[in-house]
């Protein structure tokens, strides 16, 4: 099962496949208990994934939200009877 978490940041969507949204707070959390800040690796854009990074600071606000793609087994356990 695959994951992604979308981060909105400045008006912006961006996400980080693979990793689960404590995850994801975690890092930030980090950042913003270590007084400096940090920078925070995520993706942005459609198709290919393209590298950006995000300045956290103190203040900045920011929405985290967490998709959770179905498995293999739970797509074909939804699409019986309807073959």
């Amino acid at each position: 099962m695959g994951s992604r978490v979308y981060v909105y940041y400045g008006g912006r969507e961006y996400s980080v496949a693979g990793e689960r949204i404590d995850e994801v707070r975690a890092q930030i959390e980090s950042v913003l208990a270590s007084g400096t800040p940090g920078w925070l690796e995520v993706n942005v854009g459609e198709g290919l994934p393209n590298a950006a990074q995000l300045l956290i600071t103190p203040g900045v606000p920011l929405e985290l939200h967490q998709v959770t793609a179905p498995s293999e087994a739970e797509l074909d356990h939804a699409t019986v009877g309807r073959r």
